[in-house]
């Protein structure tokens, strides 16, 4: 037989080799790698049933890992429809031993929002079973970044083919790589594609021109000329002719080597017809601009500066000869010019806007803001011009901005006044109010200003007030008075209104500033605090989590609820101001950069002495500031019922391990016997091979049997009751036809499995001792129970005794499955009790079963 291995021994190290570790550490460390690994690790059967999860995977999914154990993937709810195909095929490569991923897959959270995971998979095998490991990283925002790039490459596509230029591209010899859909439509085609890999000279240059566009073309392709700005005729599919302003730049590949231009056209065919005109135009008013007091800049259609008046240079600095032939935006800061350009860009479709305040430096760096207007000029071909006129509001905005930083902050005072505040100016109209006199009135800000109050209190409420201001405004001072509200439910409640006058900067009476005080308030406040600090009490002492205060120097405790007094076995009134048993051990543990301060939280498991031994607790740590005061909140988590429930499932397992060993090695056997004896039978036809193998078919009945009958006792499980043995065993002796003597008297502690031990004690006594008759004496001790079962039958040979209890040992003729006193022999231990064997005297054979005795059982022997 194999030497068993842990479900780790592929990762141990050779027996030379200094591992710094012992095995418990090891494991320890590979367990706490595992729990708080920055993916979802989890694992499966070869089913898909989920088996464990760290708590990433809880995190990730949004459930408890506990809620999704025993569950299969495709029926959890955690899997889509549309996923579900993908998900299985993924576990079919799994169960053929493949590895997979990393493939994207949609989850569905808690919460009913999907989740986007890379799930990579691997086969593992532990204790000669097979599981599949899988480790799933949250993508979520990887997918949403991928949507979003799309979405900005489609919308800079939109762009291209809104433009109101020509985006053209050339490759090497002249052919169209790319013209967006604004070009194609100005050359008379339908869509881009009509002219792609179409040579561009000659579909659309007029064939005088051809040539030399070509030497220009070539002259840019080889670097001998750095002339990027030009213009030209070009010819449309219907024979006419427009004249575009071509602005050109190199394209290359990320070697650095050309491979052909990229070109931006404007259509200024218009433009250049109306020049003429636009010239007379512009010495006509010339004298007139050149004396206003506003700044006054033309351009062309592109915001190339062709004139700018002498206020220009009056208020930025710049002359004549700095601007002209320059792009307009070129004098704003980049972080501004989006706005404006938004602005010109509905100027370039006709429209007017005016009153844009964009800041700037002048040219000798002062900062200023200018109010910048855009006329554009058209005809019945388009856009012919644009005219923008500015004037420097630095002063007014400046003084503009200091007025509204200061209602601003006078606002953000007032709202944060939990009272409610308004203000009315001399003739009685409200001129302010906060949020909460907004909430009091139940009506919205703009309802409230410019009003009186008539609408808002009862009749005779506005004309007590009404004469308080008069009072108020006649010189008595401020004035305090109580008056009763009516609320919504008719019901009236106190308040204390307090007036105040206020006066402007020089000191001049502007208005009336009211506030009002519920008398009921503080009352109202205090019971809530009275019934939230008994509900959190009730909460407290309510839950079963034990939960401490401490202080982060010494560990001592300024408070506790109920359940850790009683985890800890020490009174409450006797803990508070005293550091016990964990907390200085944990102080200097694992945990100790919690109380250090380097760490804000730490979770560790740990035992708490306790009158009844040690109780296992799971120990969580946060440093939180409470009312200003530092503060380590510890919790304990009793995890009695959790580690019973991790040694049943390692039982289980075990259990689950052995059947499929005992099934695979002794059917297979059964199974090589039959194929034989069937072959030798088809050649000789003996019928004792017919025998041979109906027995062998019957020691797989009986084993499947048995197994079956293993399972069965071990779903048995606790909590163990009593049993009064002498009626119980005559019960069962009744179905047997040999003669059974019962004497004594004892009671037992065990499950319904009991009845399967007896029965089987009493069948392998005759099937295989051969006996005629038997004999059971039953002891009752103070704390064992004593149950002595004995036949007179052939006996067992002394050379198999040390045997008798080995899983899979079988015997004689009449041998079985092996299983049968195995089975006995854990079922007695799970009882807390056992089983042995002695001769009997003159032949025969009897087992001793050893019981636990009930601690309310009467005590004879």
């Amino acid at each position: 037989m194999d030497e068993e291995r842990g479900p780790l021994s592929e990762g141990n190290p050779p027996e030379d080799q200094d591992t710094r570790l012992d095995g418990n550490v090891t494991l320890d460390l590979l367990m706490k790698l595992y729990e708080f690994a920055p993916d979802a690790v989890y694992v499966n059967d070869m089913e898909g049933t989920f088996l464990h999860g760290n708590s990433q995977a809880e995190r990730l999914l949004g459930y408890e890992r506990a809620s999704l154990i025993g569950k299969n993937f495709v029926e959890s709810g955690i899997v889509p429809d549309d996923q579900i195909e993908k998900v299985i095929s993924l576990q079919i490569e799994s169960i053929r031993g493949d590895p997979t991923g990393p493939d994207e897959i949609k989850l569905i959270r808690s919460n009913g929002k999907p989740v986007h995971v890379e799930v990579r998979t691997q086969p593992i095998t532990i204790s000669d079973q097979r599981y599949v490991l899988g480790i799933a990283r949250d993508i979520s925002e990887r997918k949403a970044l991928q949507a979003e790039l799309e979405r900005q490459r489609d919308l800079a596509q939109s762009y291209l083919d809104v433009a109101g230029v020509m985006i053209l591209a050339l490759d090497l010899e002249g052919r169209i790589t790319m013209i967006n859909k604004w070009g194609a439509s100005l050359l008379g085609y339908d869509t881009p594609q009509e002219m792609l890999e179409k040579d561009w000279f000659r579909t659309a240059l007029p064939e005088g021109y051809r040539i030399d566009v070509r030497s220009y073309f070539q002259a840019l392709i080889d670097g001998s000329s750095d002339d990027m700005d030009r213009e030209g005729a070009v010819i449309c599919r219907d024979g006419s002719i427009k004249v575009i302003s071509w602005h050109n730049q190199l394209r290359r590949d990320p070697d650095g080597s050309v491979t052909g231009t990229l070109s931006s056209g404007s259509d200024i065919t218009t433009l250049r017809t109306k020049q003429r005109e636009l010239k007379e135009s512009e010495e006509r008013f010339r004298g007139l601009v050149e004396r206003s007091f506003d700044a006054i800049c033309s351009m062309d259609r592109n915001g190339t500066i062709n004139y700018i008046s002498p206020a220009v240079t009056e208020i930025l600095g710049y002359t004549s000869d700095d601007m002209m032939g320059r792009n307009f935006l070129e004098f704003f800061p980049e972080t501004e010019s989006g706005p404006l350009l938004e602005d010109f860009s509905a100027a370039l479709k006709g429209k007017t806007f005016r009153g844009s305040r964009i800041p700037l430096n002048s040219k000798k760096g002062k900062q200023l803001v200018i109010e910048v207007n855009v006329t554009p000029y058209t005809d019945e071909s388009g856009l012919t011009a644009i005219e923008a006129t500015f004037r420097d509001i630095t002063d007014s905005v400046r003084m503009e901005k200091e007025m509204l930083d200061r209602t601003a902050f006078l606002q953000q005072v007032m709202d944060s006044i939990n009272l409610p505040i308004f203000i009315k100016n001399l003739d009685g109209v409200m001129i302010g109010c906060n949020r909460h006199f907004l909430n009091f009135t139940g009506r919205k800000r703009d309802d409230v200003l410019f009003s009186d109050m008539s609408d808002l209190m009862p009749e005779h409420i506005h004309t007590l007030c009404n004469n308080k201001d008069r009072e108020l405004l006649s010189g008595k001072g401020p004035l305090m008075f109580e008056v009763s509200i009516p609320g919504k439910d008719g019901s009236g409640s106190p308040y204390l209104i307090t007036k105040s006058p206020f006066r402007d900067i020089k000191g001049e009476l502007r208005g009336i500033v009211s506030v009002m005080i519920s008398v009921e308030e503080k009352k109202r406040y205090e019971l809530e605090l009275a019934r939230s600090k008994e509900m959190m009490q009730k909460v407290l002492n309510s839950v079963d989590t034990g939960i401490l205060l401490l202080d982060p120097g010494d560990g001592t405790v300024s408070d506790l609820n109920p359940r850790a007094a009683r985890m800890l076995d020490i009174p409450m009134d006797e803990v508070v101001g005293t550091s016990p048993d964990p907390i200085p051990a944990i102080m200097n543990g694992p945990c100790a950069s919690v109380f250090e301060g380097s760490s804000r939280s730490c979770v560790q498991e740990f035992e708490v002495p306790h009158r009844d031994g040690f109780l296992p607790v799971m120990v969580s740590l946060k440093r939180e500031d409470i009312l200003g005061i530092d503060n380590v909140i510890m919790t304990m988590t009793d995890l009695t019922d959790h580690i019973a429930a991790r040694r049943a499932l390692e039982e289980s397992n075990d259990l689950l391990g052995m059947i499929n060993r005992i099934l695979r090695h002794d059917i297979l056997n059964n199974l090589g016997m039959i194929q034989l004896a069937l072959g030798q039978y088809r050649v000789t036809k003996r019928m004792d091979y017919i025998d041979g193998m109906e027995k062998a078919l019957t020691r797989s009945v009986d084993l499947i049997e048995a197994m079956k009958q293993l399972e069965m006792i071990w779903s048995f499980g606790k909590p163990l009751k009593e049993y009064e043995m002498k009626a119980f065993i005559e019960g069962i002796a009744k179905g047997y036809d040999i003669p059974i003597e019962v004497s004594g008297e004892c009671n037992v502690l065990a499950d319904d499995a009991l009845s399967s031990v007896i029965s089987n004690m009493i069948s392998n006594a005759i099937k295989h001792g051969k006996t005629d008759r038997m004999r059971i004496v039953l002891e009752q001790g103070e704390r064992i129970s004593k149950i002595s079962i004995s036949d007179f039958g052939t006996g067992i040979p002394d050379k198999i005794v040390d045997k008798l209890f080995d899983e899979g040992f079988s015997y004689g003729t009449m041998a079985g499955s092996g299983l049968g006193l195995f089975i006995i022999n854990r079922t007695m231990k799970r009882f807390g009790g056992g089983v042995s064997y002695e001769p009997t005297t003159p032949k025969g054979a009897t087992f001793v079963l050893m019981f636990r005795a009930p601690q309310s059982s009467s005590h004879s022997t």
